[in-house]
């Protein structure tokens, strides 16, 4: 029953965090084998799983079946801005430029934790590379299909977003692009992988140690991730 009770504990409190550090005193619990028996239940009645990186426990949902996936029903009904599958889309398309941005050397990675992005830089990264997407489609048609991506309904849907000058301030218009970007980037800070700051009225995002675990530990091992985020880097370099 104790163990039962401290693998309790650390599930709940990892759902509730999604990431706890060594610091915690349920933390050690994970290295108790008959907790772990325990944990390895709840864990797979809930489809997710444990990512164990050096010094933290990031709780992740497995991609299907899980009864905290973050697909688009979900997402619909939790977050306003995702009103539509093509809006869904859109924003996953800015989170994979943040992180395409952001997962490059290490020296880019300890630069972007001290040096932060402000959604304007992000918009132009994602103008880019729909620029880019619109240039292919000229040649192919077909481009992107095989890869299951959207790209059509993916730029129809960015080019007729509003293009007001926001300022970089903290709750800009969830109807333009730059509102958008706050709420992809809201997503991720949420999740505990992003700071956002405030300094001034310039929004900065800075990356935390949590999101390159997660990319580490986690979306390296995943085929999807990689084709994906080689398609925006050759959009960046084009």
């Amino acid at each position: 029953m104790e163990n039962l009770k401290k693998a309790s504990e650390l599930y709940f409190r990892l759902l509730e965090q999604k990431v706890i550090n060594d610091e915690e005193e349920c933390f050690h619990y994970f290295f108790e084998s008959e907790v772990r028996d325990h944990l390895l239940v709840l864990l797979d009645e809930s489809n997710t799983r444990i990512v164990e990186a050096e010094k933290r426990l990031h709780l992740v949902t497995k991609p299907e079946g899980s009864t905290f996936a973050t697909h688009f029903t979900h997402m619909k009904s939790k977050y306003s801005e995702m009103e539509s599958k093509k809006r869904f889309n859109l924003i996953t398309i800015i989170i994979m430029t943040y992180l395409a941005e952001v997962d490059r050397s290490s020296v880019v990675q300890v630069k972007s934790s001290r040096e932060g992005l402000t959604y304007h830089y992000l918009h132009s990264k994602v103008q880019k590379l729909v620029d880019h997407w619109i240039r292919q489609l000229d040649d192919n048609p077909n481009f992107g299909v095989e890869e299951g991506l959207a790209l059509k309904e993916i730029i129809e849907e960015w080019t007729n977003m509003e293009v007001t000058h926001d300022r970089e301030s903290h709750r800009p218009n969830k109807r333009t692009r730059i509102g958008l970007i706050r709420s992809a980037m809201k997503l991720l800070e949420n999740e505990g992988l992003v700071y956002i700051a405030d300094k001034e009225q310039i929004v900065e995002i800075f990356a935390r140690q949590e999101l390159f675990e997660r990319l580490e530990y986690l979306y390296h091992h995943q085929e999807r991730y990689q084709l994906i985020k080689e398609m925006i880097e050759q959009g960046r370099n084009s």
